[in-house]
């Protein structure tokens, strides 16, 4: 057996300037001096949407705001009479309207939900810090993403994400399902920037020594040849 992980383009998924991240701002309508908080991929209950929604009610403030960029899309491979039933069952929200009014109930003003979306990767360049939530996990492209753009991220405690973040080095873990674990992480990172910022750093180069595409190439030509 021969293990070759997924790679990125360290040239698409690259760190913004302050100024490419303050015209991201003022284009996608994202308040340009509050710390956001990101998570992008699909809006379903086993990516730990509640533990994240949970742990920034208790961590939102004038200061931060929160982006979720991902929708729900039906499972293809159903038959018609079961994708509403799946759908139901597997979503967090059913549309972005529902996600907004869920949030409100909860008390959370300062939340963007996108949906579904073609541009992931300017959303990621005008963040400051990534949380993936995930209760269960195959090996995550969105954290890859995020790591390659330069932010610090905070991962849930399962072995996908353990192979890739090693804890107080280029990200931060937290107990999977437990939002006061969470809140904790990222209150620290809010009020560490010099320290979150070094997580970035470590998190970009630790991509581009183990992820980058042009080594994933090597590799299958390697296994080939």
């Amino acid at each position: 057996i021969t293990y070759i992980p997924n790679g990125i383009s360290l040239t698409e998924y690259s760190p913004a300037s302050a100024e490419e991240k303050k015209h991201l701002r003022e284009k996608l309508r994202i308040p340009l001096q509050k710390q956001v908080f990101i998570y992008t991929g699909r809006l379903v209950k086993d990516k730990g949407i509640d533990t994240l929604i949970n742990a920034y009610k208790l961590v939102e403030s004038c200061k931060t705001h929160l982006l979720i960029v991902g929708g729900v899309n039906n499972d293809p491979s159903l038959k018609e009479d079961f994708v509403n039933e799946d759908f139901k069952k597997k979503a967090w929200a059913a549309d972005v309207h529902d996600a907004y009014r869920k949030a409100k109930i909860l008390g959370i003003s300062s939340v963007t939900f996108t949906w579904s979306v073609d541009n992931v990767v300017d959303y990621l360049r005008l963040s400051d810090i990534f949380v993936s939530p995930s209760l269960t996990e195959g090996f995550s492209n969105s954290l890859l993403e995020a790591m390659s753009v330069g932010l610090p991220v905070i991962v849930s405690k399962i072995p996908s994400n353990i192979s890739i973040v090693k804890d107080g080095y280029n990200g931060l873990l937290f107990k999977v399902g437990d939002d006061k674990h969470l809140y904790k992480k990222m209150s620290y990172l809010i009020k560490d920037k010099e320290f979150s910022l070094k997580l970035g750093k470590n998190a970009r180069r630790y991509v581009e020594n183990n992820f980058d595409i042009s080594l994933t190439g090597a590799r299958y030509m390697e296994l080939f040849n």
